[in-house]
């Protein structure tokens, strides 16, 4: 029933404040609390027991791989390319709603089961209580054995506590007025088989009015379903309204009593516009409905929303049932949980994948058999020398002896695009942390800057005199620093490429470069067999380790805590940064020892060898885990992806592999 313009400020000083005041007490409810003074930035997360279900758990983990690659596709489309934008955003939405229906049938898992406890108990508490024989028994079990087998909210509205001292009218009608009101309106709006916001209503369970006592005891019985009950009393000038309110696995009662309307002062307002006693309180009645209707719909909005963070409140849409001004308050609520509620579902989400994949990490290392190469990349016409992999696992980048760098995509193995700048071979690549630069090096002593999303060159860097055999840039995408065949490394600015310092004090060409993570230090390795860590802000030299074995090839783990060296006798040795102890030697291969890789998590290591194996090792106990065949030619450069799954090799024969590491 469309209500009047003129009702509208009757009753906005009622409902404009009571939209806050019952999104503070149904925050303290949900969290367990009692206290009125909750913050609504207190939010209830989802139970732990919904987010330790392995299905949840799969299910989180695999939308999270298909958003990546639906955001990584929607992000190549063209403006032109709109009915693929739209199916890309309507599977968006499938997968949610799918997520929406685990997590509630595992709720309703979880009910089952206090329901059938409930069950059990039902005898004991009917029979200690007499107030429950004014209650159906059989509605009640009725009640508990469905929400056993459906997850939904139950709506209780009790009869009106009505004065005999108010209007006739009001006495005669009010009750049914309210009844079928909200019955109507919720079988509209929050059917009973809605997949997403099911109401389960009832105006006729209670046979008289209710007082906070028989709420409390009604939840002895109903409490693993969750409800809200509106009820009432009115008096000769005032509408005292009532909330209660328990929510699932919660044993708290939330009791939210609303301050009080003023019907008396609205009838002679009405009167005054020149509307007959009769037909005022008539008026006076319909918005005593429409107020239930607008509770009710804010109540079930409310629960749904902290229970899922992917439900879209109804009252959005209902702009043609209430006044603008009755709704903008508790829109703007809905608004505020719905962004907290998405703010800890993503950092909720982040954990569960963060832990999932730390236990497929535990099941490498427990079997490491696992490895295995899922792709074979052939576009080089000659060596591969050098290789790294963008910051998020989803390129990787080749230079080789044909003077190349060669961008590929590690979903489909195809090449991208090949840039062409260098007048010799390619002997160092780094990328910059947000992976949009890529730096390379080369035996014609230059370096240059390249655009990783589109190949074009920003910039080439002049100022080593030989070949440049090393680079690492900042964490803090600062600095770029090279290390070189002229025994020097260089300091360079980023942004503009100028050279910022040089530092000299190796005595043999520099072949290994690492930045901590501050960017603080940086770590030096040089075919003199020293280790020299420099102060990034002043070039000066901090610490030598010296001698170490003679090596041939050495590179610095990314917490800096070790080294790790391959011998001219294809020995591998690992050293202690911190002291410059030897920690253990490894057997190595039986053939040259041309490379080596350290995974990000340092209990890896990789050394490629021209025996066209790669052989992976515990860090921590020197065991060799697993000898990966595949390559027929030397294999003389490795690097592992940032987040330690992937292992990229490349070989004298032009061809690059890349291993899952898991």
């Amino acid at each position: 029933m469309t209500i009047p313009p003129y009702l509208y400020p009757l009753a906005a000083p009622l409902l404009i404040p009571v939209a806050r005041q019952l999104g503070r007490q149904l925050m303290s409810v949900m969290n367990g609390q009692r206290s009125p003074h909750s913050s609504e930035s207190d939010l209830p997360s989802i139970p732990e027991q919904v987010k330790g279900d392995p299905r949840y758990v799969e299910a989180l983990v695999e939308y999270s791989q298909r958003k990546e690659t639906r955001l990584q596709e929607f992000n190549t489309l063209e403006i032109t390319q709109e009915e693929r934008r739209l199916q890309i955003r309507q599977q968006e939405i499938n997968d949610r709603r799918e997520i929406s229906r685990l997590q509630r049938e595992i709720l309703r898992e979880l009910q089952a089961n206090e329901i059938q406890l409930k069950l059990h108990e039902l005898d004991a508490i009917w029979n200690r209580e007499k107030w429950f024989s004014n209650l159906s028994r059989q509605e009640t079990e009725r009640i508990l054995l469905e929400g056993q087998e459906h997850h939904r909210l139950l709506m209780f509205m009790a009869p009106p506590d009505i004065s005999e001292d108010c209007p006739l009218g009001m006495q005669r009608h009010l009750k049914k007025d309210i009844g079928n009101g909200l019955r109507r309106f919720l079988n509209q709006h929050y059917p009973q088989n809605s997949k997403m916001r099911p109401v389960e209503f009832y105006a006729d369970y209670f046979t008289r009015s209710l007082g906070d006592i028989e709420v409390r005891k009604l939840q002895m019985v109903l409490s693993p379903v969750p409800t809200f009950i509106l009820y009432s009393d009115i008096n000769d000038y005032e509408v005292h309204f009532h909330v209660g309110f328990w929510g699932l696995q919660n044993q708290n009662v939330s009791l939210i009593p609303i301050q009080p309307w003023n019907w008396e002062k609205a009838q002679e307002e009405l009167i005054a516009k020149g509307l007959s006693p009769d037909l005022a309180i008539r008026q006076v009645r319909q918005l005593i409905v429409t107020i239930h209707q607008l509770l009710a719909t804010f109540l079930i909005d409310w629960y749904y929303l902290s229970i899922d963070p992917h439900y879209q409140p109804h009252l959005y849409k209902l702009s043609s049932e209430f006044p603008r001004m009755w709704v903008k308050p508790y829109v703007s609520v809905l608004k505020d949980l719905q962004q907290q509620r998405r703010d800890i579902y993503r950092q909720e989400l982040q954990v569960i994948v963060q832990n999932d994949s730390e236990q497929q990490q535990i099941k490498t290392k427990q079997n490491p058999q696992n490895w295995n190469a899922f792709l074979t990349l052939t576009g080089h016409s000659d060596v591969v020398n050098v290789i790294a992999i963008s910051p998020d696992g989803q390129f990787i980048v080749s230079g080789g002896w044909d003077h190349k760098i060669k961008i590929w995509s590690v979903q489909s193995g195809q090449l991208i695009r090949s840039l062409k700048g260098h007048s010799n071979s390619i002997t160092a690549l780094a990328m910059t942390p947000d992976g949009q630069q890529i730096i390379s090096g080369s035996v014609d002593s230059t370096i240059k800057i390249w655009s990783a999303q589109t190949g074009q060159l920003l910039q080439t860097l002049i100022g080593h005199s030989y070949s440049v055999s090393a680079l690492a840039v900042s964490p803090n995408s600062q600095f770029i620093v090279s290390g070189s065949w002229d025994n020097t490394i260089k300091i360079w600015s980023l942004a503009t490429g100028e050279l910022q310092k040089t530092l000299t004090g190796h005595t043999n060409s520099v072949n290994a470069i690492t930045i901590d993570t501050d960017s603080e230090l940086i770590y030096s390795g040089s075919v003199d067999n020293s280790i020299n860590i420099w102060s990034l802000a002043t070039g000066k030299v901090e610490h030598t380790f010296e001698p170490f074995q003679t090596y041939k090839t050495v590179v610095i783990s990314s917490d800096s805590r070790f080294v790790v060296s391959g011998s001219w006798d294809n020995t591998i040795e690992i050293w202690s940064l911190k002291d410059g102890q030897l920690i253990q030697t490894l057997p190595g291969h039986d053939h040259d020892l041309l490379d080596l890789a350290v995974s990000p998590d340092s209990k890896f290591i990789a050394s490629g060898s021209s025996d066209q194996t790669i052989k992976i090792w515990s860090l921590e106990t020197g065991y060799l885990l697993r000898t990966l065949t595949g390559h027929f030619n030397s294999v003389n450069t490795l690097n592992f992806s940032s987040d330690g799954l992937c292992l990229a090799s490349g070989s004298n024969n032009g061809v690059i592999m890349v291993w899952r590491c898991h």
